[in-house]
């Protein structure tokens, strides 16, 4: 008899993962690209296939002719979902993209494994959207998206939750535990009693002292370093020849990784040639057509996420914009990038004291802090996080790979046992 195989399936905003479990056990993240179980939420559509991961970056930053699609799913349940797009003239909702990825990853892991998956766990933000008819339309689309490739038991747990469960099997007495989920796309925290005995309870809904979460995470800094930053070296703040500036809604769109498809159409380009003839400086708007004509805006956002990396632990680095123009490199110092993303990290930071202060507890009674994702690893947030809650232990577990882990882990419990 063939062992049943669950999964839980943390679909991030930068990053995804498929996890398995056979038992309560084992439990294994599935490692699908170069031994890598880590997948960027990345889509490529060349002309006749589409790629996702590390071989759809290769491919859009190798020059191929194709369209390029990163932070997806930050348009779950948004209008913008059900705009859509047109890649090589065929209309896709966002949706139907969506569902490209995770058909994907859903086909590569069975052919991994040997073996088929229907039941699954997903792992969802504490909010997908602030608004909550957004909110509810984004967990439904994904369900639809999940029944319609051929998942049969589907269900849904918050990804900070999971992670404390994935922690909570490695524990011997009870813990107050604070985890801050730090994504891409959303910055999740939660207050609860973890202990080895609570893990044999169906309902932990007693367990969980608050729970809370603000759509302001690593995308958010990405965004705001290269708006403030970058974009004066491709025309922002500059003026027209009628003195008027240059609308800053040029600027805007291509420093969010989600909105930038939108951009390569023939009206925008268009528009960016009409505004080169009327702009005071064209040596610095130049390189803002270029970078739209040429596609390279994600490219753009690849060098603002590599610097915002250098200077967690350095304090300066360059963005190499070299395909946009020769010679082209930004300067950049931690001190100008603290700067540029305060408010997004205050923003964070401010969250994490609001959970802990919905919990009914102060921060000193927080016993452990859980870290989970990439911007969890950007000094200037751990840090603040830290100090509210000065006698914690930070424990250590996969930065990437704990939310999926426990989601497989739920999986099992609600279906395996």
């Amino acid at each position: 008899m063939q062992e049943k195989i669950l999964a839980g399936i943390d679909f991030g905003t930068s990053n995804s993962l498929i996890a398995i479990a056979t038992s309560e056990e084992k439990i294994n993240p599935v490692q699908l690209y170069q031994e890598k179980a880590v997948i960027p939420t990345t889509l490529f559509f060349g002309e006749k296939e589409s790629f996702y991961g590390s071989p759809a970056i290769d491919l859009y930053l190798s020059g191929e002719t194709g369209r390029f699609m990163r932070g997806i799913k930050s348009l779950l349940g948004s209008e913008t979902e059900r705009e859509g797009t047109r890649v090589f003239n065929r209309f896709y909702s966002f949706s139907k993209i969506i569902k490209e990825f995770l058909y994907h990853l859903k086909k590569d892991a069975e052919i991994k494994i040997n073996a088929s998956i229907e039941d699954v766990v997903l792992g969802r933000p504490v909010h997908f959207h602030e608004n909550q008819k957004e909110d509810i339309a984004a967990e439904r689309c994904l369900e639809k998206i999940a029944k319609e490739l051929g998942f049969k038991n589907i269900s849904f747990q918050y990804e900070p939750l999971a992670a404390a469960l994935h922690y909570e099997q490695t524990i011997e007495k009870e813990e107050l535990t604070l985890v801050a989920d730090l994504g891409g796309g959303t910055s999740d925290f939660s207050v609860i009693r973890l202990a080895p005995n609570r893990a044999l309870k169906d309902d932990r809904t007693s367990d969980i002292l608050s729970n809370d979460s603000v759509h302001t995470a690593g995308m958010d800094l990405d965004r705001d370093t290269a708006y403030l930053i970058a974009m004066p070296y491709f025309g922002k703040n500059g003026l027209r020849k009628n003195t008027l500036p240059i609308p800053y809604s040029y600027f805007n769109d291509v420093c969010e990784w989600h909105l930038i498809q939108k951009l390569y159409t023939p009206t925008h380009e268009l528009n960016t040639e009409r505004m080169l003839q009327e702009v005071q400086n064209p040596e610095l708007f130049i390189r803002y057509v270029e970078m739209i004509t040429k596609q390279l805006g994600h490219y753009m956002l690849f060098e603002t996420e590599r610097a915002k990396i250098d200077l967690s632990s350095k304090d300066e680095t360059r963005m190499n914009l070299n395909e946009i123009e020769k010679g082209f490199f930004i300067p950049i110092s931690k001190e100008d990038f603290l700067s540029a993303t305060h408010k997004a990290c205050h923003q964070i930071i401010h969250k994490a004291q609001e959970t802990i202060d919905e919990a009914g507890i102060t921060g000193d009674q927080i016993q452990n802090i859980i870290f989970t994702g990439g911007t969890s690893l950007v000094p200037s947030i751990s840090k603040g996080i830290r100090a509210l809650c000065p006698v914690a232990e930070v424990k250590n577990i996969s930065t990437y790979a704990a939310v999926g882990s426990g989601l497989a882990l739920e999986a099992w419990r609600r279906y395996g046992a």
